[in-house]
């Protein structure tokens, strides 16, 4: 008997890494235009997430939304956590662009949206 390890066809582990694993659908996700960027600041490649509020976050923002608490914002990394299938339906089905058109909708006229090189103090703000 050959008890060397028999790795599986291409094929094969792109299907299972695709169809039924959470980590690719949240890859996929963050290559969405709207994805590519954190919801808060605008800072590219964002690899965190506020699950609560379906929005994809930078490092400093998802440190923020630690700071705030998880009984008002959950946070995981994309690369790092474990995440339920509920998590990822969560981050399908808002993402950053459904979630900028709810949270913009009623800003004050001359509210600052902050930016990438604003201070922490502005962000937090936000």
């Amino acid at each position: 008997r050959d008890f060397r390890f028999q790795q599986k066809p291409m094929e094969e582990r792109k299907k299972r890494h695709t169809a039924d694993d959470p980590e690719a659908k949240l890859r996929e996700l963050l290559k969405q235009e709207s994805n590519s960027r954190c919801a808060d600041c605008g800072a590219a490649k964002p690899r965190y997430a506020s699950i609560t509020l379906g929005i994809f976050i930078c490092n400093r923002c998802y440190g923020i939304h630690r700071s705030i608490g998880t009984h008002i914002t959950r946070t995981k990394c994309v690369g790092l956590d474990n995440w339920s299938a509920h998590d990822v339906q969560r981050m399908q089905s808002i993402g950053n662009a459904v979630a900028a058109v709810f949270w913009q909708k009623n800003l004050p006229n001359g509210y600052i949206i902050p930016t990438a090189e604003a201070s922490d103090s502005v962000v937090e703000k936000w």
